[in-house]
């Protein structure tokens, strides 16, 4: 399992790796760093969450922005949904999807990049920190989701 994180972080970057200055894939795993949170377990199945919203509550019930979500593989797309209250705490997140499967998603929250790996053992959507200029990228492309040139 501890391989699959960085090969996980690696598909989600991958899209921003092709639009802007991103590590090198095989650098990638020095800047993910675990979070140590516990889990939360999700009303809507068999997994549970760390973070501020359980990620289902983002596809039930936020806005699919179409326009932005892109193919960055076979089989593999990054989903874009933005929070339809405005202003709010999360206004926009992204998810990495293989084949259907939800593996890993990201959101700001004041201002802060957060990101969720699925980790199999657990059952859990498992933090990451983001170091030096991934997040600062991460936090950019984010907000070109809702059409803002920084946030």
């Amino acid at each position: 399992m501890k391989k699959l994180i960085p090969i996980l972080t690696v598909l989600l970057f991958a899209g921003a790796a092709c639009m802007m200055a991103m590590p090198a894939p095989d650098q990638i795993s020095n800047v993910v760093i675990p979070l140590v949170e516990s889990c939360i377990k999700s009303e809507y199945g068999d997994y549970s969450y760390q973070g501020h919203i359980d990620p289902q509550t983002i596809t039930r019930s936020w806005t699919l922005l179409e326009d932005k979500c892109v193919l960055i593989g076979p089989g593999t797309m990054e989903m874009y949904y933005q929070n339809p209250k405005s202003p709010c705490e999360i206004p926009v997140a992204v998810f990495l999807v293989y084949q259907g499967a939800f593996l890993g998603y990201g959101y700001l929250c004041d201002g802060n990049v957060h990101l969720y790996l699925f980790d199999l053992d657990s059952k859990c959507y498992i933090g990451k920190q983001l170091e030096g200029e991934a997040a600062p990228l991460f936090k950019k492309k984010l907000g070109e989701a809702l059409g803002m040139k920084s946030l």
